[in-house]
């Protein structure tokens, strides 16, 4: 779930720059200047969220979710449930393109057997703290990401690598849209652990013993779109898909009764936002 959502964390990063600043500045292209500077920048909201009742199910449920983005607040970044610090920022001085690379850190909030009647009997996973790294390019409006870490509280003991391509389109002053793609690779630890069935939980469930090997979890695209309505607020939605691939869709919890292979998540909210 939070690597799906990464996208709507990116208006933060995208407000525009005023006058004043740009002319503290060397000069940029348009791309840049409007969507990219030195400052802090903060957003902080709610939204309503959409999505599987677990991951690989076909049912669906409604829940609130906090939206808080930081950039760039003397190195550090935030994106809902994900931090990273700037160890290393390259960038010329027309600030046309910038790589960016750092440690990292990601909350996975695990699973609840109670979240869906198809899960009884496969106990819960616990939450996960992903310690490790991230590299980040961007030329002009285009933003690529790479960020990996393994899990250091012992909740599903596995590591997952994300990658994720993204655009800041602008339409108007007030509207922008950010179209994005994304892939999942993670480690046999933790495909067991959300896709992989012991013999104890088969004898407990309805599946039959699975054992997942290391391997691309999923493939997908979304769409942020955001409207800055009055000074300082704006509202998002966002809209993303994934396809469970690979060892993933090959579980019995996806191929079984109550999965699915195709992910539709959906996200509408507001934010204050502000910067200096």
């Amino acid at each position: 779930m939070v690597l799906m959502i990464t996208a709507a964390a990116l208006p933060a990063a995208a407000q525009e720059t005023s006058s004043e600043t740009t002319n503290e500045r060397p000069p940029r292209s348009s791309a840049a200047q409007a969507w990219f500077d030195d400052r802090t920048k903060i957003a902080i909201g709610a939204a309503g969220l959409y999505r599987p009742e677990f991951e690989g199910s076909d049912s669906y449920e409604l829940q609130p979710f906090p939206l808080v983005s930081i950039r760039n607040l003397y190195g550090l970044n935030v994106e809902n449930l994900g931090a990273s610090y700037d160890l290393l920022a390259i960038r010329p001085d027309d600030r046309d393109w910038e790589v960016r690379l750092g440690p990292a850190l990601s909350l996975d909030l695990g699973r609840d057997q109670d979240d869906s009647e198809f899960l009884d009997g496969l106990g819960d996973v616990d939450t996960s703290v992903l310690g490790g790294a991230f590299v980040s390019a961007r030329y002009g409006p285009i933003i690529a990401r790479i960020a990996g870490g393994h899990d250091i509280a012992g909740g599903h003991d596995g590591t997952v690598i994300n990658a994720r391509v993204a655009s800041v389109i602008p339409l108007t002053d007030e509207w922008r849209i950010i179209p994005g793609v994304t892939t999942t690779w993670a480690s046999a630890d933790y495909m067991q652990s959300f896709f992989g069935i012991t013999e104890t939980q088969a004898a407990n469930s309805i599946y039959q013993t699975y054992t997942p090997d290391a391997g691309f979890k999923d493939v997908g695209a979304n769409l942020t779109v955001r409207y800055l309505f009055a000074q300082n607020w704006a509202a998002t939605g966002t809209v993303a898909y994934k396809r469970l691939v690979g060892p993933a869709a090959d579980s019995p919890i996806v191929t079984g009764p109550g999965g699915a292979e195709n992910q539709f998540l959906t996200l509408i909210g507001l934010t204050y936002e502000f910067s200096f």
